[in-house]
C-alpha cells in the first residue's frame, strides 16, 4: 500500500465491510491519511502477523508509475504484484540491512536471519530510549564495521537470539543493559559471538525473566570493557539455563561482579579461557557471585582464566564472597591482586590449585594499561587466557 494520504483514503470503513479472517505481510508506505486507519480494520490489524509500516519509499519511482522494489525487506519477502519484484518467487528469511530503518522493517517482518551491511544502527531512532523488544527468533550478523547503539530485551516467541561480529555501545553509560530477558520467554539458545560490548552501565546480560528457560547461553570470543557498575555484568537471577559456556573473552576496565547467577538456576557453567584486566573491582560480592550447582559444583568449571591487577584502593576487590559456590578451578593465574581478594568463598589454595599460580611479574606486554598480549613464555605455552592476545594459542586468529 502505497501513498494513501488523501484527506479522505480510507482502508475501510467503519461499519458494513467484512474483516478478513487472515491479515499477515502487509507493507504500507506514506499511508499518511488521518482518516486511513480508523476503520474496522484498524492500523493494529493491518499490521499484524508480519505487517510492517516502512520507513523508507520501497519503490523506484512512484511518481511516474514505475514501482519497482528497491526496498531489501520488500524484495525478500515477496509482497505487491510479483511484476515489480525482480525477486518475485524466492522468498528467504535472510535479508541484508544498510540502515537503522531497514533493520526495524526486517525486524517488525519477522526476518530470522538479517546481515547488517557496515554502519552505525541507532536504536533511538526505532524506539524511544534505544531498546528494542524482540518477540521473534533472530540472528544478527554483522558485515564489516557494524555498530548498533542501544539494547535488545528478548520477549516472548524470540526463541534464539545470536549475534555475531557487532560492535554494541552504550553511550557513554547511558543505557543500562545491552541484552535482557524480563519475562518468561523459552529460548533453544542465546549466542553473542565476536562481538565487542561497551559502556553500558549496568549488564551485558540481564537474566530477570520469572519462568524464562535457556537451553543454552553461549559467549564466545568477545570483547568487553568500560562497564559501570549498576549490575553484574552476566547477572542471571531468574529463570532455568541448561548450560551456560563463557570462553575465549576478555573482560577489562570497570564493572560490577563479572558472573552473578543466583541458587538453582544453571545446570551447568564453564569459564574457560577468559582474560579479566581491572574490571569487577571494588565489587561487594565478588568477581564470580554465583551461587548455583552449590549441591553439585562439578558441573561448576573454571579454567585457565588469567586475572590482571583486580584491585581497589578500598582493598573490597574479591574473587568471590562467602556464600558463593566454590567451583572446580585449574590452570587459573592471578597477578597484582590484593590479599583480600582471597579471603571469600574461594581461597588462593584453591584458586590456584591443579596447576595454577600467582605470578610475581605481568605476564603481558602491559597489562596496567590494557596491553594484553601475552609475552610470558609458560602461560603462552600452557594456552593461559584469551587466545586473542596469544599468536601460540591453536585458538588464535590474527588481527587483520
Amino acid at each position: 500500500f502505497l501513498n494513501e494520504n488523501g484527506e479522505n483514503n480510507l482502508l475501510s470503513k467503519t461499519s458494513g465491510v467484512t474483516v478478513p479472517d487472515q491479515i499477515a505481510n502487509n507493507y504500507f508506505y506514506n499511508c499518511t491519511s488521518t482518516k486511513f486507519f480508523t476503520g474496522l480494520v484498524t492500523e493494529e490489524l493491518a499490521t499484524s502477523n508480519g505487517g510492517v509500516i516502512l520507513a523508507n519509499n520501497p519503490v523506484k519511482d512512484a511518481e511516474h508509475m514505475d514501482y519497482t522494489l528497491v526496498d531489501a525487506l520488500c524484495l525478500a519477502s515477496n509482497v505487491g504484484a510479483p511484476r515489480w519484484n525482480p525477486n518475485a518467487g524466492y522468498v528467504s528469511s535472510e535479508i541484508s540491512v544498510a540502515s537503522v530503518s531497514e533493520l526495524g522493517n526486517a525486524l517488525d517482518a519477522g526476518k530470522a536471519g538479517i546481515t547488517l551491511k557496515a554502519g552505525t544502527y541507532d536504536l533511538n531512532e526505532l524506539t524511544e530510549g534505544g531498546v528494542v523488544t524482540l518477540i521473534a527468533p533472530v540472528a544478527l550478523i554483522g558485515d564489516g564495521n557494524v555498530e548498533i547503539v542501544g539494547g535488545f530485551k528478548l520477549g516472548v516467541g524470540t526463541t534464539s537470539f545470536v549475534a555475531s561480529g557487532i560492535k554494541f555501545n552504550g553511550s557513554e553509560k547511558k543505557m543500562g543493559n545491552a541484552f535482557e530477558i524480563a519475562e518468561a520467554t523459552a529460548l533453544e539458545k542465546v549466542q553473542i559471538i565476536n562481538c565487542e560490548i561497551f559502556e553500558y552501565n549496568k549488564s551485558i546480560f540481564y537474566g530477570n525473566g520469572e519462568g524464562s528457560t535457556v537451553n543454552l547461553f553461549d559467549f564466545q570470543r568477545n570483547l568487553i570493557h568500560d562497564f559501570g557498575t549498576g549490575q553484574g555484568m552476566l547477572d542471571i537471577r531468574k529463570g532455568v539455563y541448561d548450560v551456560v559456556n563463557i570462553s575465549k573473552n576478555t573482560f577489562y576496565k570497570g564493572g560490577r561482579d563479572f558472573a552473578r547467577i543466583d541458587k538453582e538456576i544453571a545446570k551447568s557453567i564453564a569459564i574457560t579461557n577468559n582474560t579479566f584486566a581491572a574490571c569487577s573491582v571494588d565489587a561487594g560480592n565478588g568477581l564470580l557471585w554465583i551461587r548455583s550447582l552449590a549441591d553439585d559444583p562439578s558441573k561448576y568449571v573454571v579454567r585457565k582464566n588469567l586475572f590482571l591487577n583486580i584491585t581497589s584502593e578500598g582493598d573490597n576487590s574479591l574473587l568471590a564472597k562467602s556464600g558463593a559456590t566454590v567451583p572446580v578451578m585449574s590452570e587459573n593465574f592471578f597477578f597484582n591482586e590484593t590479599d583480600k581478594f582471597f579471603s571469600g568463598a574461594i581461597s588462593k589454595e584453591v584458586a590456584t590449585g591443579n596447576g595454577g599460580g600467582v605470578l610475581d611479574a605481568d605476564p603481558c606486554a602491559g597489562s596496567a594499561t590494557f596491553d594484553l598480549k601475552l609475552t610470558n613464555a609458560d602461560l603462552r605455552k600452557a594456552d593461559i587466557g584469551d587466545p586473542r592476545w596469544n599468536s601460540a594459542s591453536i585458538n588464535y586468529t590474527k588481527k587483520k
